[in-house]
């Protein structure tokens, strides 16, 4: 049975992913609290004992505010991942899962909307555009891709960038807070649904990965939404993977 750590198990899309492939998998979850590993990602030597004997790493744990304070984004999503690569290549993994962000292309995103929010089913955004992130944390997940293309093609780690849309721990593709009648049909909701991604398809995205032996590649981890503006093909065309869910 392959062995997979996944740091950040306790956070939204780690509860989910964790007892998901458990079934199949040996899951060891790594977090700073409630974990096979309860530690700090900034912590190199007890991320590599962590890691020992793990085909994969999937890399889960970060801040996820826009708005948090770029000390934060960088002891956590630049030296944090940059530890987590790290101890990846020291304790012999293959395969390395990086959860990136729709937001390193927010710009291209925040154009359209401004332009009249064209429907992505006319132009869909590849993943090979250059990034445009709109904020610091968006800046950290560029990082974290580039990074990740340095230790694949250096170390010969197999990197997988996943730039996940909008899920809610709900896993419901019009949240909570968009639900009060005064909300409905907002430019937020409208927003949120054109990226949302169900926990389901996100484990499925995963084990496509597992499943292929793909050097390194960016996708976009969104489900077939009606407003879907990004383009789903590099995950069909590298994985064979395709999307169940999506918000219509």
């Amino acid at each position: 049975m392959q062995r997979i750590a996944v740091t950040g198990s306790n956070g939204t899309i780690g509860r989910r992913l964790c007892p998901d492939l458990a079934k199949e998998y040996e899951v060891v979850r790594i977090d700073r609290a409630n974990a096979d590993f309860n530690l700090d990602i900034a912590d190199l030597a007890a991320l590599k004992r962590a890691f020992e004997q793990c085909g994969t790493v999937i890399h889960l744990a970060a801040t996820v505010s826009m708005s948090a304070p770029w000390e934060d984004v960088l002891q956590n999503n630049v030296a944090g991942t940059y530890n987590v690569f790290e101890a990846a290549r020291q304790a012999g993994c293959a395969r390395v899962i990086f959860a990136s962000s729709h937001h390193v292309v927010g710009m291209y995103q925040r154009e359209r909307r401004e332009n009249g929010n064209r429907s992505a089913l006319d132009t869909p955004l590849s993943a090979d555009v250059p990034p445009r992130p709109d904020s610091t944390y968006a800046v950290s997940k560029v990082f974290g891709e580039a990074l990740g293309r340095y230790f694949s093609e250096v170390f010969g780690i197999q990197v997988a960038c996943i730039r996940i849309g909008s899920i809610n721990d709900a896993d419901s593709a019009i949240p909570s807070r968009f639900r009060l009648p005064w909300r409905r049909n907002t430019e937020a909701e409208k927003q949120f649904a054109a990226k949302w991604f169900s926990h389901r398809d996100f484990a499925r995205l995963v084990r496509a990965i597992l499943e292929r032996n793909v050097q390194y590649a960016i996708v976009y981890g969104v489900g077939d939404n009606t407003n879907r503006f990004l383009d789903l093909s590099p995950g069909r065309e590298l994985y064979d993977y395709l999307p169940l869910d999506g918000a219509k």
